[in-house]
Parts: structure tokens; C-alpha cells; sequence
């Protein structure tokens, strides 16, 4: 007799590791990342907080297809880091495997990461496939207080030594 079968190859899947610190190298524990399927950053694939010691993982992502990562809440007593133009800042995230060749290729924003340091690289094994990035909060400088509660009283004086000199 005749057999027929068919055979689905699964692609590899791998794993987005963030690691968020601020600009001392200090591990930042509450920061929401959301991942998105589409670049205008409306349909979720997942969402994560950022644990203890500022890591979290998102797991089963499919090699080929593109996603967005946003940064949608920040750690208490941080903002949430924007662009020059106050525009958000959105990683477009990347990965291409070639089983055939072992090539395994990780794009943040259309530049290729394959190192295994910095803050973009490749870690894990080729059974285990892992992605990491590490994203920095800046802290900026303390604003100066411009209010005072004597100002009313400065106005007063002002206004009545104006009135004064008209007289």
C-alpha cells in the first residue's frame, strides 16, 4: 500500500530577556514592558514587569516575524525614557534562524546584535535561544523650586510703591 504523511516544521522559538537598570548600574524593579505585533504599538503579544533584580523574560517568540517592545510603565521614582521629540521610544526587535547554516541573528531597530556582550546580544545555547537587552533609565537633574508663598506679599508691596510713585 501507499503512505502519506505530512511533517510541519516548528521554528525554534526563543526567549526576550530585558534587564532594566539606571544609569549607576542599579537594578530597576517595577518597569512594565509591553510587546507588540505591529508597529503602531495597538495589538499586545505580552506583557511583563521587570522583577528584583530588574529582569524579565518573554518567552515562545517566533524567529521571522517582528515585534515591538515599549517600555508602558516605569519603576517608582523613574519616568518612562522618551525620545529628543517626546515621542516613546519603541524597540522594533527582529530574529532570523537559518537551520541549515546555525546562523542565528538578533535585530533591534535593523541593526544586527550577534555578539554575546553589549547592551544587545545573543545568549543562551542553540537548543535554548535567548535575546537580551539591557535598558537604561537616566535620572535628570533635580528641578529648582520657583514658588514661594511670600510672592503674594512681594506683588502687594510692588503694586502699592507703583501707586505711590503715580500719586
Amino acid at each position: 500500500g501507499n503512505l502519506e504523511a505530512t511533517v510541519y516544521d516548528k521554528p525554534a522559538l526563543y526567549t526576550l530577556h530585558v534587564h532594566k537598570i539606571n544609569e549607576k548600574d542599579f537594578a530597576l524593579k517595577g518597569a512594565e514592558f509591553t510587546l507588540y505585533s505591529d508597529a503602531t504599538c495597538t495589538t499586545v503579544v505580552n506583557t511583563a514587569t521587570t522583577n528584583e533584580t530588574g529582569d524579565l523574560q518573554i518567552s515562545d517568540l517566533v524567529p521571522e516575524n517582528v515585534y515591538y517592545l515599549k517600555e508602558t510603565k516605569a519603576p517608582t521614582g523613574y519616568r518612562i525614557p522618551v525620545n529628543a521629540d517626546g515621542s516613546d521610544i519603541v524597540w522594533m526587535i527582529r530574529v532570523t534562524s537559518d537551520v541549515v547554516s546555525g546562523e542565528f541573528n538578533f535585530y533591534v531597530d535593523g541593526i544586527n546584535h550577534n555578539g554575546s556582550e553589549g547592551t544587545y546580544h545573543i545568549s543562551g545555547t542553540t537548543a535554548d535561544r535567548v535575546v537580551d537587552m539591557t535598558v537604561v533609565n537616566k535620572t535628570g537633574a533635580k528641578l529648582p523650586n520657583t514658588g514661594s508663598s511670600s510672592m503674594m506679599l512681594i506683588m502687594l508691596i510692588g503694586t502699592a510703591l507703583v501707586l505711590g510713585a503715580m500719586y
